[in-house]
C-alpha cells in the first residue's frame, strides 16, 4: 500500500536493477512493469524517474527506443515512459523533445508539453509558445488541465491574455472544471 492509492498485492512491482558496468540507468522488468494497470504503471514509472538524473533519464529513453518489441509495443512504453519523465524532469523532456528530427518534433513537444502541464502548466505554455506549437486546442487544453488543479492561478493567467477568439476559449475550458466536478 502507498500513500497514493492501494496496489493490488497480486501484481509484481517494478524493480530497480543497475547494469553492472555503468551503474547508471535501470532496466525495466517488463513482467513486473507492463502488467501494471496504467495508473498504477505510470505511478512506479514517476517514482523510478524522480530517482533518476536527466542523463540516466534520457539514457533510458534512448534505450526503449532501440529495443527490440514490435514498433507498437515499444511505442506505448516509450509513451509512458516519457509522460512519466515529463512530470518528473519537465525542462529536461521538453529539451529532449526539441531535439527530435522534424517529422516527429511537434507531436512529440505537444504530449510533452501536456504532460508538463499537469505539474508546470507555465512551463508547458512557455515551451508552447517558444516552439510555435499550433496545434489545435493545445493552450485551451492545457488551460484546462491547470485550472482543474488551480482554477485561480488559471483563471489570473487567462485574464492577462488579449481579447480575442483563443482568450474566449481559453475561459469556457477553465468554466468546463467547474460543470465536471
Amino acid at each position: 500500500s502507498s500513500a497514493m492509492g492501494t496496489r493490488n498485492p497480486a501484481k509484481p512491482r517494478a524493480t530497480k536493477e543497475r547494469p553492472p558496468s555503468s551503474g547508471k540507468g535501470f532496466q525495466i522488468s517488463d513482467e513486473a512493469l507492463w502488467l501494471l494497470d496504467e495508473n498504477d504503471r505510470d505511478l512506479e514509472l514517476a517514482r523510478m524517474m524522480m530517482d533518476l538524473s536527466d542523463e540516466s533519464a534520457l539514457a533510458l529513453i534512448q534505450q526503449l527506443q532501440g529495443g527490440n518489441d514490435p514498433g507498437d509495443v515499444r511505442e506505448e512504453k516509450l509513451r509512458a515512459l516519457v509522460r512519466a519523465w515529463a512530470k518528473a524532469h519537465p525542462d529536461a523532456a521538453i529539451e529532449w523533445a526539441r531535439q527530435l528530427p522534424e517529422w516527429q518534433r511537434p507531436r512529440t513537444l505537444e504530449n510533452v508539453c501536456m504532460d508538463v502541464a499537469s505539474t508546470s502548466p507555465l512551463k508547458a505554455l512557455e515551451a508552447i509558445n517558444t516552439q510555435r506549437i499550433s496545434s489545435e486546442g493545445i493552450i485551451e487544453n492545457i488551460a484546462h488541465t491547470w485550472a482543474s488543479k488551480d482554477q485561480a492561478a488559471a483563471i489570473q493567467w487567462a485574464k492577462e491574455l488579449p481579447n480575442g477568439e483563443q482568450r474566449d476559449q481559453i475561459f469556457l475550458r477553465i468554466a468546463s472544471v467547474q460543470t465536471e466536478s
